[in-house]
């Protein structure tokens, strides 16, 4: 059956001489792997290492068949296609981080076109404003989250209390397991209701999210991006 659908490339591997399969996450059918052949010899006429570079957003004509792994597309396009994403280097380590946060998140073939909609929202602002917001790699954990099913609320935050990795939540600080100073719980429930939070502490509260992201959903293994995406933010 011929289907099309949008996409946004996960993770691509180099298959034997001149071909490359790539994990692409669709709106349609979630996550699906795609050979496509005669990529590294360059004979490949319809579809380029340019096109199946890590999240560029597609339009795919493919041959759906339920019972094979490995899909064949008939045909993909850039759209939009990609700039500064790729080039200015905060946005490419940014970029890099999300990456790397989708592959470790991402592991299903489970539809989920709120989480499609949610990335393809974030590569467009990311690709189209001058200056990134500062928080957006905050938000981007939390609204991930949620969609994961761990969802992160400031709903019972009170002065006084801190937010608990191990807990999802807030708590009196004499029950607290691995948790935030009373400050940057104070920041991160502001964060959380959408009012203006100190960039005092906008490192601290990202490495934050990423235990509670390794705590709940992906494991201990480190986010090797972070190291860089940590650097550019420092400047």
């Amino acid at each position: 059956m011929l289907a099309k659908t949008e996409g946004f490339i996960l993770h691509n591997v180099k298959y034997g001489d001149a071909s490359v399969i790539c994990k692409i996450f669709t709106r349609d059918f979630g996550l699906q792997s795609f050979i496509f052949q005669g990529i590294a010899s360059g004979k490949g006429k319809k579809v380029t290492r340019a096109h199946l570079t890590p999240l560029n957003l597609l339009e795919i004509d493919f041959y759906h068949h339920p019972v094979k792994n490995l899909k064949r597309a008939k045909e993909v396009v850039c759209n939009p296609i990609l700039h500064n994403l790729h080039t200015v280097p905060a946005k490419r380590a940014l970029g890099g981080f999300i990456q790397e946060v989708l592959n470790r998140c991402i592991a299903e073939e489970e539809i989920n076109a709120a989480l499609y909609d949610l990335v393809k929202e974030t590569i467009l602002l990311i690709e189209n404003e001058e200056k990134v917001p500062e928080w957006l790699p905050h938000l981007f954990i939390i609204r991930l989250c949620r969609m994961l099913g761990h969802g992160i609320y400031a709903d019972d935050y009170a002065q006084g209390k801190v937010f608990s990795i191990a807990e999802g939540g807030f708590t009196a600080l004499l029950h607290a397991k691995q948790c935030l100073h009373p400050d940057m719980s104070h920041q991160f429930a502001m964060l959380l209701r959408d009012k203006q939070a100190s960039l005092t502490f906008r490192k601290e509260l990202l490495q934050s999210l990423i235990q509670f992201l390794q705590y709940h959903v992906i494991g201990s293994k480190p986010i090797q991006s972070i190291e860089i995406f940590s650097m550019v933010m420092a400047r």
